[in-house]
């Protein structure tokens, strides 16, 4: 077997071509997402993950609700992820071939791994990039809550897995990178965490004009009801089956913890900073990518 199409089950997570992939993405998966459908009005949100993806969620979800006339979910939470496969019942992306159009789908699959057509359909793509400090920080705790991926024992063990690119769903940079070379697609929108922090009204209009949905008067009510407060609130009920297939033990670290935007300032120590910046430099090369705070 190639050993980029090499799947390995581990005690703590999968491996799928040398990456780790939490216990949830099943060898299936990767095999269904190289014939998965695309259609020309699916909604994609692209992560890396704890980089904003229920955040956007939220937003998307609302836009949506309000801007299609008799749109449903055709799931309890606001997008499936079709490369989580819980352990009773249907996969999502057999559940998401006979879901209604307009499909509102999440994926944290690096993009080589996202089905080939995606490009080759006019879907909208939205893709949401956090500070990668931040990402890390958000990550640490979220490993410390859910059963489906490794453990670690201390935020030293896992800051080293981060920079070497040997945590779940791989190298933040290469994921992050794939969909900022594409940024100028006209069906891709590439925003970051920090715009979202800086004016969710703005960004909600934004994304509904790249949806091409008219909203007239309702964006505030809508960034309203996407504000962080409100979304830490309700994540349980609007979220249960996220929470369910991970078994995510909320009195530890929530679901939806901080959100802020430099929360990573008072965990790294000034060693862990400077390795952290010559290891992005490397990383983003003369991309162009960068991140304040």
């Amino acid at each position: 077997m190639d050993e980029h199409t090499k799947f390995v089950k581990a005690e703590d997570c999968n491996y799928y071509g040398g990456r780790r992939y939490p216990k949830l993405v099943t060898e299936a998966v990767f095999d269904a997402m190289k014939t998965f459908e695309v259609r020309d009005d699916d909604i994609w949100l692209l992560t890396y993950p704890k980089a904003g993806t229920t955040w956007m969620m939220e937003i998307i979800h609302h836009i949506l609700d309000h801007g299609i006339e008799g749109y449903k979910i055709s799931t309890t939470d606001r997008a499936l992820y079709p490369e989580y496969v819980k352990p009773r019942g249907p996969s999502n992306y057999e559940l998401l071939k006979e879901a209604p159009s307009p499909r509102f789908i999440a994926s944290h699959l690096p993009g080589h791994l996202l089905p080939p057509q995606i490009h080759e359909h006019r879907a909208k793509i939205i893709y949401v990039a956090r500070n990668a400090k931040d990402v890390a920080v958000s990550m640490y705790y979220h490993h410390k809550v859910d059963p489906m991926i490794p453990k670690y024992q201390s935020w030293e063990e896992f800051y080293d897995a981060f920079i070497n690119n040997d945590v779940i769903f791989g190298s933040w940079a290469d994921h992050t990178l794939y969909w900022w070379n594409r940024r100028f697609e006209d069906n891709v929108m590439f925003v970051t965490y920090k715009q979202m922090k800086k004016d969710l009204a703005g960004m909600v209009s934004q994304v509904a004009r790249f949806l091409d949905i008219s909203l007239e008067n309702q964006i505030k009510g809508i960034a309203d009801k996407c504000t962080f407060q409100n979304m830490k609130k309700n994540a349980p009920r609007q979220h249960p089956n996220i929470l369910g297939a991970f078994k995510v033990d909320q009195s530890q670290s929530p679901f939806v913890r901080k959100g802020k935007v430099g929360s990573w300032k008072s965990q790294f120590t000034v060693a862990q900073n400077d390795l952290f910046d010559e290891r992005y430099k490397e990383w983003i090369g003369d991309s162009g990518l960068t991140f304040t705070a």
